[in-house]
């Protein structure tokens, strides 16, 4: 079927939305940076031109910025930890938009089945939603044995994947150990675009020289975000809360602020509508961008042409319990 579109300007069709939102029980969501846009997030854009034309780097475009290359390009390297460094600061200083207390209230009617973002921007976490993928995917497991029953208790999972990292910690690229960024003055060495030695490694290397064996290398500091051409480098945690969620009989799922271009987020979109579609369930897509109808035809149902956040108000006053 086509999928319907939707402006702001018809009210039937904004309702058969919050109609079936209203319904749902178990909602899963994917987001981009089209919800944190009101946040007072700078452009990326912006962030990175500046960088980039300190540098003389004028030709580089944002794309490249965020792609595994940069690696092999000292220069490009530094801005890419002045430009990571420059937007984490300023990350901390906003506050959630009205998607994202949407997405917390979703969490506290029982609706939501999970968040999966792109952004890197860890604003899920000011609304109280846990990320923290060791949890897994959560359930229920087998409590003490009393009789005459098995008890069971409740385990709560992750509520919101990083799909691209966060801008929270700092990565070793040769043992993937993590640090903590705002210690041992990394932020000011990111901010000059340095690259820290990895803590990890160092001591590492320091027990094994104090007992006579060969020092190994240490290695340096990146931030862990996920460029273009990379692997995640949790994706053995990531891959069962997906399967597990794919299993669970979700009935809705929500596409917000995301314009669907990354071919991984392309395929989890896809494998998210089939298993909500096999329980009778929609998909709604909310985003100034138009989906293709020829690639998400047979996937979206409802294409809602708006600013996240002002969807957001009109679903409210539709439905006040959300």
């Amino acid at each position: 079927m086509p999928i319907i579109q939707i402006n702001r300007a018809e009210p039937a069709l904004l309702q058969e939305v919050a109609d079936t939102i209203g319904k749902a029980k178990k909602v899963l969501v994917v987001t981009g940076a089209g919800i944190s846009t009101n946040s007072g997030i700078p452009s990326t854009t912006y962030l990175f031109s500046s960088q980039a034309s300190r540098s003389g780097l004028r030709n580089m475009k944002g794309r490249d910025l965020f792609d595994s290359n940069i690696w092999s390009d000292p220069l490009k390297t530094q801005v890419f930890y002045r430009f990571a460094t420059t937007l984490r600061q300023k990350v901390k200083e906003v506050e959630p938009t009205k998607t994202h207390h949407f997405l917390a209230r979703l969490k506290d009617v029982g609706k939501l089945a999970r968040v999966y973002t792109q952004n890197i921007d860890e604003i899920e976490k000011k609304i109280g939603l846990s990320t923290d993928l060791k949890s897994g995917a959560g359930g229920k497991r087998h409590g003490e044995r009393s009789k005459p029953k098995v008890t069971y208790v409740h385990e709560k999972g992750v509520e919101c994947v990083f799909l691209h990292g966060s801008l929270r910690d700092l990565r070793c690229f040769v043992c993937s150990g993590t640090c903590d960024w705002d210690e041992d003055g990394r932020e000011s060495r990111t901010m000059s675009g340095e690259q820290p030695d990895c803590p990890h490694c160092a001591g590492a290397t320091a027990a094994r020289q104090e007992k006579g064996k060969r020092a190994l290398g240490v290695g340096k500091l990146r931030p862990d975000i996920v460029l273009y051409g990379e692997e995640h480098p949790q994706n053995d945690l990531i891959s069962p809360i997906v399967q597990h969620d794919l299993g669970t009989g979700p009935d809705l799922l929500l596409v917000l602020g995301t314009s669907l271009r990354v071919h991984g987020l392309k395929v989890m979109v896809r494998e998210f509508a089939r298993a909500v579609h096999s329980k009778g369930g929609k998909v709604v897509f909310i985003n100034f961008t138009k989906p293709s109808e020829s690639t998400w035809g047979d996937v979206i149902d409802y294409w809602v042409e708006w600013d996240c956040d002002a969807w957001v108000d009109d679903l409210k006053e539709r439905k006040p319990v959300l």
